[in-house]
C-alpha cells in the first residue's frame, strides 16, 4: 500500500490557511471591540442613488406611478409654471411645508428637465433614521440627509457639490411641517446654498395638502390643492474688491444671506396672499404684513385654528359639541371668546342638520 504524501497534520494546516484567506478573522477575546460607526442619519451615503441605472428606474417610478397617483389624489391647480420655462441649469426650489405629500406633488408639477434631475433635502433625523426609510427616500426622490436643527458642514458641502454638478434642489426652509397650518420662520440654509453657488431660488407656495394628509396622521382624504411658483430670486453678488479684508467680506456675505432669507420668505408670503385673495391685491400689500399673515396671528391656539384659511385646515369628522363644558372654562367670561364660540356652535349645528 502506497503511503499518503500528505499526512493529517499537513491537511489541517492547509485547511487553516484557506480559512484565513477566505474568511474574515475573528476578533481577539482579550481586546474590547470598538463600536461600528452608524451609517444612518447624516452619515448615510446617497451616492448610489445618483447613478445612471438608479436614475432611469426613478424616472420610470415618478412618471408612471408617483405622478399619476399624486395628481389623482390631490387634483392640483398649478400657477406660475411659465417662470420655469425660461430657466436653465440648476435651480433651488424653496417651498412652505405642510404635509409629506408636498415633495411628490411639487416634483410632479415640475417640467421634465427639472423633474428627473432634482435632489430633495430631507431631515436626517427623520427620513434617514432606519435603513429601510433611508433607502426608500434616497431611491424615490434622490433625497440627501441634512441637519435641520444645526449647521452641519458635511450636509451643506454635499448640497453645494450637487448644485455645482448640475443638480437642482428642493428644500423646505421652515425645517419641517407646520404643526398648526400656519407658516414658520424661514431658516437661512436655503439662502446660504444660493449665495455659495450663485444659484437662483424659485419660491413656491403649496396649499391644500394639509387637508389631505396632515402632520401626525396616517389618514389620507383626497382633495384639491394649489401649487404656485413665483419669480426666480437671484442671489446677491458678493463684492471682491481687494480693499476689503476677509473679515469684512465674511460679514458682507452673512448680511447678504440674511437679506436673501427675508426676501425668500416675503415672496412665499406674497404667494400665500395671492392664493387667498388675488394677484393684484397681493402685489399692493405691504411685505411685512404679508409675512405676518403667513405666520398667523399671535393669539391663543384655538384662535389661530379659527383664523386658518379653509385649504390649510385639517379635514375632520364632526363630533359632539358640548357647549356646557366649554362655558365652564375660565376664559368663557371674555365677551369676544363667547361671541366666537357661539358662532362656532351655530355653524356646527347647521352642518349637522345638513348632513
Amino acid at each position: 500500500m502506497v503511503k499518503s504524501i500528505t499526512g493529517k497534520k499537513d491537511q489541517k494546516t492547509f485547511a487553516d490557511s484557506m480559512k484565513r484567506v477566505l474568511y474574515k478573522p475573528t476578533w481577539p477575546t482579550t481586546i474590547d471591540k470598538p463600536l461600528e460607526k452608524d451609517k444612518l442619519g447624516i452619515d448615510y451615503d446617497t451616492e448610489w442613488s445618483r447613478k445612471k441605472p438608479v436614475r432611469v428606474l426613478r424616472a420610470m417610478l415618478l412618471d408612471n406611478i408617483v405622478r399619476p397617483s399624486a395628481y389623482m389624489l390631490t387634483r392640483p391647480k398649478v400657477h406660475g409654471a411659465e417662470y420655469l420655462g425660461t430657466l436653465d441649469g440648476p435651480i433651488i426650489f424653496a417651498s412652505n411645508h405642510a404635509s409629506h405629500l408636498d415633495t411628490s406633488l411639487i416634483i410632479s408639477s415640475l417640467p421634465v428637465k427639472f423633474r428627473h434631475h432634482i435632489a430633495v433635502a430631507a431631515a436626517s433625523d427623520y427620513f434617514f433614521d432606519t435603513k429601510l426609510k433611508a433607502f426608500i427616500w434616497a431611491f424615490a426622490f434622490a433625497s440627501i440627509p441634512i441637519e435641520r436643527n444645526k449647521v452641519n458642514r458635511k450636509s451643506s458641502d454635499l448640497a453645494v457639490e450637487l448644485i455645482r454638478s448640475g443638480w437642482s434642489l428642493l428644500i423646505f426652509p421652515e425645517g419641517g411641517r407646520t404643526p398648526d397650518g400656519w407658516g414658520q420662520e424661514f431658516k437661512s440654509g436655503t439662502a446660504y446654498l444660493a449665495q455659495k453657488t450663485m444659484t437662483p431660488i424659485v419660491p413656491i407656495y403649496i396649499s391644500g395638502t394639509r387637508r389631505i394628509m396632515a402632520k401626525d396622521t396616517r389618514k389620507i382624504v383626497p382633495g384639491k390643492t394649489e401649487v404656485r411658483f413665483g419669480r426666480p430670486i437671484q442671489p446677491i453678488p458678493l463684492s471682491q474688491e481687494s480693499t476689503e479684508s476677509s473679515r469684512s467680506l465674511a460679514a458682507t456675505e452673512n448680511r447678504n444671506i440674511r437679506l436673501l432669507t427675508n426676501t425668500l420668505e416675503e415672496e412665499v408670503a406674497q404667494l400665500f396672499d395671492e392664493t387667498n385673495s388675488d394677484w393684484w391685491s397681493s402685489i399692493k400689500q405691504d411685505k411685512s404684513q404679508q409675512v405676518a399673515a403667513l405666520r398667523g396671528p399671535e393669539v391663543a391656539p384655538w384662535r389661530r385654528n379659527w383664523e386658518l384659511p379653509e385649504s390649510n385646515r385639517k379635514k375632520q369628522t364632526l363630533i359632539s359639541f358640548d357647549s356646557d363644558k366649554i362655558k365652564s372654562l375660565s376664559w368663557w367670561e371674555n365677551e369676544y371668546a363667547k361671541k366666537q364660540l357661539n358662532k362656532m356652535t351655530n355653524k356646527v349645528k347647521e352642518l349637522k342638520r345638513k348632513i
